[in-house]
């Protein structure tokens, strides 16, 4: 159990005998990387099984609490020996996660075989791992808010300036770090719904940022048209299939939106409204499309006609 974490193997099972609805559920461990040293303990406590064949009832009772006390001093003693890896290190916390859903697997692929408080271990195991990463999730995200802190329009007048690109740089850098590391690791539907969490975050600060300005220069409006295409362009490299982004970041749309906006002219912002029926009312509000064309042109006859149209 003080093994490293990151010596790892892939694994991908499918319970045999499971039918009908039990094989839609809970059948299939997906393709992901665990650590070598689970299955290796995994191994030890098949061999336990495997003793209990043939075993009297008194010796056989005694081989099963065994594997409950192995499993007992897995839930304790990882999580404390390995603490500060699991804090720091995101592929730590990843391996970890599926340590613990795999051993979870095993205990109900097994749970006919007479293991103690299956039903128990199975949650605690559950709850560890995804305690251990939901808290490495939290970590990332508060990552990602501090590095965007520095996205500040306020003194933006003649130019958007060097800083805010910058920052939007560093955030998919730090993404793409994820990426790196997790891609390989994570099962691929919870790789995609954490990255796809995390980018949804990144995007809806930004959208947020963009959306207190009050006053936006074409200079400003252009170079922030030039930081939402980066993300619009290098973003979707984040999956596997450049598609899934449309279906994992909730705010996507309205970021390609905000692009549009930025870049319009009124009359282009109003069709896109097109008297609340148009495209724009998947993702704004009436209000925020006004604060734009307030931000973005002067108070003209042609911009009144223009708010007076968004309701």
């Amino acid at each position: 159990m003080r093994k490293d974490l990151h010596d790892m193997v892939p694994v991908a099972e499918k319970l045999s005998g499971a039918t009908g609805g039990e094989a839609a559920t809970s059948a299939i461990f997906p393709n992901c990387m665990v650590s070598k040293s689970t299955v290796e303990l995994i191994y030890l406590m098949e061999r336990v099984l495997k003793e209990i064949e043939g075993s009297d009832a008194k010796v056989a009772q005694g081989l099963l609490s065994t594997i409950s006390i192995i499993l007992d001093r897995y839930l304790t003693e990882m999580p404390t020996y390995h603490a500060k890896l699991l804090l720091n290190i995101p592929q730590q916390t990843a391996l970890f996660h599926n340590n613990c859903m795999y051993l979870a697997y095993w205990i109900t692929k097994n749970h006919s075989k007479g293991i103690e408080t299956v039903l128990v271990m199975v949650k605690s195991l559950q709850h560890l791992g995804s305690e251990q990463f939901l808290s490495q999730i939290k970590n990332q995200r508060a990552q990602l808010m501090e590095i965007l802190r520095g996205f500040d329009l306020s003194d933006c007048v003649s130019d958007l300036g060097l800083e805010p690109p910058k920052v939007v740089r560093q955030c998919l850098r730090q993404l793409d770090l994820l990426k790196n590391v997790w891609q390989t690791i994570l099962p691929d539907v919870v790789y995609n719904k954490t990255m796809g969490n995390l980018l949804n975050e990144f995007c809806n600060e930004l959208i947020r940022r963009i959306l207190l300005v009050e006053d936006l220069p074409s200079a400003v409006s252009n170079g922030l048209v030039d930081v939402c295409t980066t993300i619009l362009e290098r973003a979707p490299g984040i999956f596997q299939d450049p598609l899934e982004i449309n279906v994992a970041v909730k705010s996507w749309t309205k970021l390609q939106q905000l692009k549009m906006i930025l870049g319009a002219s009124l009359a282009e912002i109003t069709d896109q409204w097109a008297s609340g029926k148009g495209p724009l009312t998947l993702s704004f509000k009436a209000e925020e499309v006004k604060h734009l064309i307030r931000a973005l042109f002067q108070n003209t006859n042609r911009r009144a006609i223009a708010l007076n149209s968004i309701v």
